[in-house]
């Protein structure tokens, strides 16, 4: 980044009419420069927006597991039932 420098100093002493310019103008300038290159890096530090919250986790299976197990046992019981009852 350094190197930027002189060709700003340079552009700025060109801009004057190549009248040269004196040592204060130059330190301006110099300084000048080196505050928009900390300026620009500083804009570039700052972070992003936070990430997405993670997805929520899957739902479980949605199956009506409370009338059809109590209807297979039921049926269990009476089909047991028959057969103790055939012997």
């Amino acid at each position: 980044m350094l190197v930027i420098y002189p060709q700003i100093v340079d552009l700025a002493s060109e801009r004057l009419g190549n009248k040269g310019m004196n040592m204060k103008n130059k330190s301006l300038s110099y300084a000048l420069a080196f505050a928009f290159m900390v300026l620009a890096v500083s804009v570039y530090a700052q972070g992003g927006p936070p990430p997405p919250p993670p997805p929520p986790p899957p739902a479980p299976p949605q199956v009506p597991i409370d009338g059809g197990i109590f209807l297979l046992f039921a049926s269990g019981l009476a089909y047991g039932a028959k057969k103790l009852y055939s012997r």
